[in-house]
């Protein structure tokens, strides 16, 4: 076999290399000096190239996936010889030509680096939104909790979080925050206000309190009303109670009742998945049809894990057939810090399926049936789905990419912890610097210097260089370690992010081949 720079000159001396000479000098400026943005992933059936630069996603037929994957090996010169020696001159000249075209066609292949960082929309002005779009005010009105879930980031081990305690939130702390809530949304005709704990049901006198003061002081406004409960407390009174002012409910429960007890106990051990599942079915007398739209359960996937712990956790619905079949569940893993040891005593094998992939296959298989998948199954798999169903595809190559995942620290919500101070949300340890409180208002200079600023300045050279910087949705809890930004910390979780996304493409891309109109559906659902 000859080697690169004699086959290279056999082809120039010949009619067809002219052909070679044209497109080894495109390819030559495309990718010149750096790789322009992308990602090669397949499905079973096809191979596609994501384009960050325009988030178009295009098919490849064979050989033009395979000679993009030598040109994303090594250089050009290299990549072109290559794949002509094992496929042949004219099956080169097809490649290459296709790609080509593509690239002139539809603007692919032309983003390199990304140019600017910015938190959300094309003409996003922090102050602005802060001054006057806050959308979300969040109340952890108690510290008190009567459960002691064994992974809770609230216990002694778990050391990012504070302790469970004792102290409520005032009702001279609340209207301070209410009137915050209200200068800095003359914007928005609606706004929210979730309940938050320990367990909030323990100071129900005071969502009470929080519910008729809150709408006579916003008199002027919508307000939505959501709480996050454990349900042991739970009883037809409040049930009423919260139907009546139209609240969404959460209620945490992990599965059925031997994966529930195993975690979610009460301080003297006992299990409380009975209780748990009497609240919620008092919820689900009391909201009749509205159950599917206003009530959630908030599950936590604990250890060990198994494809055949999920089919028990999926159980829940059909033991117990008076919970509607379409109502919905996040499910999550747990903070792995926060679980003691001995959880994973029965973890002796490899996870055979991980949640996502374990959700996607039972998705699949209602999908080609044409059937309705479980509520827990399109709770786990359709939201991400949606986000490619939705994503803005551009003309030319965007130059500039969001801020990952992070909302407008401020504006998008606030987090109002029981002395007042004011914290992006409820998902970030309690040692992150906070950004004002009730008494004296935002800290604007600190909420940008400790986390707009800082989380830019550190991320972006990695972000810039990044394939899947238009689909990322890591934030600041993804980012902060011991109070301040930790960029190890997000360089792990970018790791697992992108692992994530590709994944997600293969399954978008295997939806879209067995029908390409199935996900349309999706359309009509607004993106969180």
């Amino acid at each position: 076999m000859r080697n690169s720079a004699e086959n290279r000159s056999k082809a120039e001396r010949t009619g067809s290399g002219k052909e070679y000479k044209k497109y080894f000098s495109f390819f030559s400026e495309v990718w010149n000096d750096q790789k322009p943005l992308a990602k090669l992933f397949r499905t079973t059936r096809s191979g596609y190239l994501y384009d960050t630069g325009t988030n178009k996603i295009m098919g490849c037929d064979d050989l033009v996936f395979g000679l993009l994957q030598n040109l994303y090996m090594g250089d050009v010169e290299s990549a072109m010889q290559a794949f002509m020696e094992n496929h042949g001159h004219d099956a080169l000249l097809h490649a290459a030509e296709s790609i080509k075209q593509s690239i002139e066609s539809q603007n692919i292949l032309k983003f390199k680096k990304g140019e600017i960082f910015r938190l959300t929309g094309d003409k996003c002005d922090v102050d602005e939104l802060i001054r006057a779009h806050l959308e979300v005010m969040t109340f952890e009105i108690t510290e008190k909790c009567n459960l002691r879930c064994r992974y809770c980031v609230y216990n002694p081990g778990y050391k990012d979080h504070r302790n469970h305690g004792k102290k409520e939130m005032s009702r001279e702390v609340m209207e301070k925050a209410l009137l915050h809530l209200k200068n800095h949304s003359s914007k928005q005709d609606s706004v929210g206000i979730s309940i938050y704990g320990g367990e909030p049901l323990i100071s129900y006198s005071l969502i009470q309190w929080c519910v008729g003061y809150s709408r006579q002081f916003l008199k002027d406004k919508g307000i939505n009303f959501s709480v996050t409960t454990n349900g042991t407390l739970i009883t037809p009174e409040i049930a009423h109670f919260f139907k009546e002012n139209d609240f969404l409910v959460l209620v945490s429960i992990d599965g059925p009742e031997q994966i529930t007890d195993r975690f979610r106990k009460y301080k003297d051990g006992k299990g409380s998945f009975k209780d748990s599942m009497r609240g919620l079915k008092y919820l689900v007398e009391e909201y009749g049809e509205l159950a599917e739209k206003k009530l959630k359960l908030s599950m936590v996937y604990t250890p060990p894990f198994s494809s055949k712990k999920l089919d028990e956790i999926e159980k829940l619905w059909e033991e117990n057939k008076w919970i509607p079949s379409k109502l919905g569940a996040t499910i999550t893993y747990p903070e792995f810090a926060s679980v003691p040891r001995d959880a994973f005593i029965n973890q002796s094998q490899p996870e055979d399926k991980t949640l996502m992939e374990w959700a996607f296959e039972k998705f699949r298989e209602s999908y080609l049936n044409k059937s309705q998948s479980s509520a827990l199954v399109s709770s786990t798999i359709e939201p991400s789905l949606n986000m490619f169903m939705q994503r803005p595809l551009y003309k030319e190559p965007e130059k500039s990419i969001n801020l990952n995942g992070c909302c407008v620290p401020g504006a998008r919500r606030l987090y109002v912890t029981i002395d007042g101070n004011f914290q992006i949300c409820e998902r970030l340890d309690s040692r992150t610097p906070a950004i004002g409180n009730v008494h004296s208002g935002l800290d604007i200079r600190t909420l940008k210097k400790n986390y707009i600023d800082q989380y830019m300045d550190l991320s972006f050279p990695e972000c810039s260089n990044c394939w899947a910087s238009r689909l990322c949705n890591l934030c600041f809890r993804d980012a902060y370690q011991d109070g301040i930004m930790d960029l190890s910390k997000k360089i792990r979780n970018c790791k697992s992010i992108k692992g994530t996304k590709e994944k997600y493409l293969e399954y978008y891309c295997t939806i879209m081949e067995d029908n390409p109109y199935g996900l349309d559906y999706l359309l009509e659902r607004k993106i969180k």
